[in-house]
């Protein structure tokens, strides 16, 4: 089978990530293919958005053919990101998304309007973050953070860490569990979470490419791997 022979999916991701990559390649339906360009930057930048830090990304990935571009950094998408989905896709004819409004859309199809808070941020970052969530009429009932600021240690961070911080989290009045970040590993745990506390779990990578699949038309059911992946595709079915 030709690579992206279903659809090729570019993605803007920030230099110090190596999570994400290999994470959307463990699960990926044959067929869909991903397109990486790095962001050269030093995470974080006090309020940078996304405007401030796409550079060239965008054309790169034009030129590359993909049929949908994704910015994928959580916390520099939390501003503006509507707006620049709209300037991408008028500038380019691609369809666009961003991690924030990838999250934002997950945690809607799973009914939730209260959720449990697991990350990395540090207290400057996190308090933006759990602002905006608020904003979109989602309550946040605890937050567990690993309040990492080496950006490039967020990758270390282990999988069995990030499944204790989703138990810690967890109470009766939250609908689900968000895990943020792109670079914090969380797919080979994601179904086991959801066993051991009986609601869904949506981290950003699950939702970037439960969104993906949806944007790009390519829904195929991805078992295993949570109810939001195994959710695609019933609709058509």
């Amino acid at each position: 089978m030709i690579y992206g022979s279903k659809s090729r999916i570019g993605l803007i991701v920030p230099s110090n990530n190596t999570v994400i990559e290999p994470e959307l390649y463990y699960i990926a339906p044959k067929g869909i293919s991903f397109h990486f360009t790095k962001l050269l930057i030093d995470m974080p930048i006090p309020n940078s958005n996304i405007r401030d830090l796409e550079g060239e990304s965008v054309t790169i990935l034009q030129h590359s053919g993909v049929d949908l571009i994704v910015y994928a950094c959580m916390s520099t998408s939390i501003s503006d990101s509507d707006q620049w989905e709209k300037e991408v896709t008028k500038k380019t004819g691609i369809s666009a998304t961003t991690a924030s409004n990838s999250i934002k859309s997950a945690l809607k199809a799973v009914n939730c309007s209260s959720l449990a808070l697991v990350c990395h941020y540090p207290a400057a970052e996190l308090a933006p973050i759990v602002d905006w969530l608020e904003s979109q009429s989602l309550s946040v009932t605890k937050v567990e953070t690993a309040n990492v600021h080496d950006q490039q240690e967020v990758c270390n961070i282990p999988v069995e860490e990030v499944y204790k911080m989703a138990e810690r989290a967890n109470s009766d009045v939250a609908d689900a569990i968000c895990i943020l970040g792109t670079d914090l590993r969380t797919f080979p745990i994601i179904d086991e979470i959801e066993k051991s506390i009986k609601k869904p779990v949506i981290s950003s990578n699950l939702a970037i490419l439960w969104s993906a699949l949806k944007l790009s038309g390519k829904e195929e059911q991805i078992a295993g791997h949570g109810s939001l992946l195994s959710s695609l595709g019933r609709s058509k079915q």
